[in-house]
């Protein structure tokens, strides 16, 4: 904990404003008894990091801790990253995958985003996984619906030499492609959908990249941003959003 402390304390000298808490389970990460919810804590009070951005997490790992943190503390960056990679019970335990309640993990996304309207949730599918039958996609494509997650990355599933799946019949082709442009059209419809709410609202977002066009960045939930005005990489503004895209928004700076 006190190597990652540090380690903030380093970049927010040398001026960064964002730190993306990132490893291949961050929910699972502990030292001794401090574990992640005590960890951000830790950040938050010892340094002036103008904004922690948790990266994928694990639905086991989304604790009642961890869920109040990000509810009250505004320096969290609204967005979480929840990879379910499939809706269905089964195909996740066919994939070896820990066990949770689908349902009570939604629930805690609904709930957070009443406490924080503008939350993004994310979230990885495979789609494909020879275990999957139609009722499991089904089962996707309602998660999908249900108007909880912004936007989806999503993978044909590819058999690895070496793991117990590649020794399972895999789905025809046909049927894996059709699965992924019902998904993929969903999921432009979620992307869109999300950036269209904040029209007509001012976002904070951090500049990335500049040209004489413009400015180009992310705002605090996620969405990409491309605005006219001047700034400076790496500075904080606030821009007006106009008009939207696929999680992205176009407007001006206003300061």
């Amino acid at each position: 904990i006190n190597d990652v402390v540090a380690q903030t304390r380093t970049f927010v000298d040398f001026g960064f404003r964002e730190i993306v808490l990132t490893g291949v389970d961050i929910g699972d990460w502990h030292d001794g008894d401090v574990r992640l919810p005590q960890l951000i804590e830790q950040i938050l009070r010892k340094t002036e990091i103008h904004r922690l951005r948790l990266s994928s997490l694990e639905p086991p790992g989304l604790s009642t801790e961890l869920i109040d943190i990000i509810a009250s503390e505004p320096r969290i960056a609204p967005h979480l990253h929840i990879p379910f990679q499939s809706a269905s019970d089964e195909v996740r335990q066919a994939m070896k995958r820990p066990k949770y309640d689908i349902a009570h993990i939604v629930q805690i996304i609904s709930d957070l985003r009443s406490k924080r309207s503008n939350l993004c949730f994310g979230t990885d599918i495979i789609v494909g996984f020879p275990a999957e039958s139609d009722t499991d996609f089904a089962k996707t494509v309602d998660l999908l619906k249900s108007g909880e997650i912004a936007y989806a990355h999503l993978f044909r599933f590819s058999p690895r030499p070496g793991t117990e799946a590649n020794n399972l019949e895999n789905l025809l082709p046909y049927s894996m492609s059709r699965r992924m442009e019902i998904l993929q059209k969903i999921d432009l419809e979620n992307r869109t959908n999300f950036a269209q709410k904040f029209v007509g609202q001012i976002m904070n977002g951090i500049v990335e990249k500049c040209s004489p066009n413009g400015i180009y960045g992310h705002t605090d939930n996620y969405i990409h941003f491309y605005a006219t005005g001047d700034a400076k990489r790496g500075s904080i503004v606030k821009v007006l959003a106009m008009r939207a895209g696929s999680m992205q928004i176009y407007g001006e700076v206003v300061s």
